[in-house]
């Protein structure tokens, strides 16, 4: 079981070296990329990274948009599978906003290795080098001549510090683009994490894969929304451990209350998705196809209401677990 729109099959990663990594900054040329994957780590990313920031920070001047003044969330021992999806993302935000402002063809970002435990720092490299060179041709095509400085290899740089960046950029071209996320959009996304969590769950005796949802409750905000994502990602992330798999740690508790975006929700929706689909498919769980229901009208409380179902799916399956 695997989550299509994320992981495609039949993808050799390539990458280049730190030299190519600051002549593409120097220069702003089209990456040149080689075939092996040594030498590539997370300085180099940061490198490319950090490129990608400063670019749409300067985007940002141009177009007159508010700059992203959210707090980041603890973030601990990522990944580079979660680094990759993360990439991934920064990669279809640039995507959307080169086809809103220049017209540019929709294109799909780089894909990983069907068995997630493949996917390696320097694969990372792709998706962050097809975003900048996006970012780039955006800038072109405005007539935006002012560069940004080429930025510096910093050694200490590790890929939480790296994944932390991205999630922060991320938020900055949300606030750049036009087309928006709604609750509708998290709702599928919730119905898909479910799905999943409930293949995991058939594979226990006397369970039911999908649990009644708990009582409706009005008045929620994606920031109610994404609180209830993140306590799911902890305790997908204890699911992984008891099987010997190993996922980042995300804890939302460092923001200000009121401050998630529904594009934040929309996003770490996306990840849950993925990272439940990963436990899955490690775990080889059962495919199952549930009818789920969706409300006409979709708002912050459905998509809450949504999410119990799913909190109560990882509770069972943690316990079951560690029985």
């Amino acid at each position: 079981m695997r989550c299509d729109v994320l992981f495609l099959s039949g993808f050799k990663a390539r990458c280049v070296g730190a030299l190519t990594l600051v002549a593409l900054a120097a220069l702003g040329a089209t990456v040149a990329q080689a075939d092996a994957h040594e030498g590539v780590d997370a300085p180099d990313l940061d490198v490319v990274l950090e490129r990608v920031r400063a670019e749409v920070d300067l985007l940002r001047f141009h177009m007159g948009k508010p700059g992203n003044t959210q707090g980041s969330p603890t973030v601990d021992d990522v990944q580079p599978h979660e680094g990759f999806l993360q990439a991934q993302n920064l990669f279809r935000k640039a995507n959307r906003l080169a086809r809103e402002l220049v017209g540019a063809p929709r294109r799909s970002p780089p894909v990983a290795p069907p068995d997630h435990s493949d996917v390696m720092i320097g694969d990372i490299y792709d998706p962050l080098a097809a975003a900048l060179e996006q970012i780039l041709d955006i800038k072109t095509k405005l007539g935006i001549t002012e560069q940004v400085d080429t930025p510096e290899r910093v050694p200490t740089r590790d890929l939480t510090s790296v994944y932390r960046v991205m999630v922060q950029t991320n938020r900055q071209l949300n606030l750049m683009t036009e087309s928006t996320f709604s609750a509708g959009d998290v709702y599928d996304q919730i119905s898909l994490a479910i799905t999943y969590a409930g293949g995991i769950l058939s594979a226990f005796p006397e369970t039911d894969p999908i649990p009644e949802a708990l009582p409706f409750e009005a008045g929620k905000s994606p920031d109610d929304v994404y609180r209830q994502l993140s306590d799911c990602m902890r305790l997908n992330r204890d699911i992984a451990n008891a099987v010997g798999l190993q996922l980042l740690r995300y804890d939302a508790r460092g923001f200000r209350r009121a401050e998630a975006l529904q594009s934040d929700v929309y996003d770490l929706a996306t990840l849950l998705v993925s990272y439940i689909s990963y436990v899955a498919t490690r775990l080889e769980a059962p495919e199952i196809y549930p009818d789920i229901a969706k409300p006409k009208y979709v708002f912050p409380s459905h998509a809450y209401k949504h999410v119990g179902i799913l909190r109560q799916q990882l509770t069972q399956i943690l316990e079951r677990l560690e029985q």
